[in-house]
């Protein structure tokens, strides 16, 4: 029997987590994404799914990486320097912050329903608020405020001052009540998110107030020299066409994944605009 080859690295979700102790490098991850879902049990066994049909399509050396997750940004930030991974799948606010200091490149970016760019929006209670200024001083809630000045920066494209507003992070449906009970005024979510309103029975009692132009969802990076070219051109090579293999496809299914994209530095130009004025 041939010996087979495994890699314990996972390259396409947004909730991947394996908890080790082991020293990373090899061709280890780290998934960060600020204010997400804490992973589950069931979430991490997924992961482990991911994990072997990648390695069946990469054929790299067993046991030469591993997966860290963070909703932390700060703990991500730390786990990358101190102990250097060689990928990072993150959000493009995570990205625009750490870009300089981490030397991160873009690699492939996921798709979600063969797209590789959402939207986000901003809920109110009907009739409560006529325009994003009416917002202006008032408390905001949602998982994507977890990276603020990318919200305000990129979403809303600084058309809305949140100097004097109160800032909940939190997860959605804590948000939607906060909104529901009139704790917060607006709250911000994501697409996913958004299409998921239409089967709350409270749903009619909001509005969109606010649509965002499309930005990117998250993606594939290689940080600094942690990675080879040889690493990166693996990465791409497992990753294409990923979701229409056999081994690929539940996986894919799980996380809602449809495929990847190459993506560089480029593909982030329109955002990082925004970020830096």
């Amino acid at each position: 029997m041939s010996k087979k080859v495994f890699v314990a690295f996972g390259a396409c979700m947004v909730l991947l987590v394996i908890a080790a102790a082991a020293h990373a490098g090899g061709h280890d991850l780290a998934v960060i994404h600020p204010g997400g879902v804490p992973a589950s049990q069931d979430e991490q066994d997924n992961a482990n799914k991911l994990i072997l049909q990648i390695a069946q399509i990469s054929g790299w050396i067993e046991d030469s990486g591993k997966a860290m997750y963070f909703t932390d940004e700060a703990k991500g930030l730390n786990y990358i320097k101190s102990d250097k991974p060689a990928f990072v799948l993150t959000t493009p606010g995570f990205y625009l912050q750490h870009r300089d200091e981490l030397n991160l490149k873009p690699i492939d970016t996921i798709l979600v329903d063969h797209k590789s760019a959402t939207r986000f929006y901003v809920m109110v209670k009907k009739g409560s608020a006529s325009s994003l200024d009416a917002l202006a001083g008032k408390t905001l809630a949602g998982e994507p405020l977890a990276e603020l000045r990318y919200i305000e920066k990129v979403v809303l494209k600084g058309k809305v001052d949140f100097s004097k507003s109160k800032i909940k992070p939190m997860p959605f449906f804590k948000a939607l009540k906060a909104l529901k009970d009139g704790a917060a005024a607006a709250i911000v979510v994501d697409e996913k998110q958004h299409k998921s309103l239409a089967g709350l029975s409270f749903a009619s009692q909001f509005e969109t107030l606010f649509s965002s132009d499309p930005v990117p969802v998250m993606s594939i990076m290689a940080v600094g020299e942690n990675a080879s070219q040889g690493d990166v051109k693996d990465l791409r090579k497992a990753c294409e066409n990923f979701c229409s293999t056999e081994e690929g496809r539940d996986v894919c299914l799980i996380y809602g994944i449809t495929g990847f994209a190459p993506v560089t530095d480029a593909d982030y130009k329109a955002v990082a605009d925004l970020w830096e004025q």
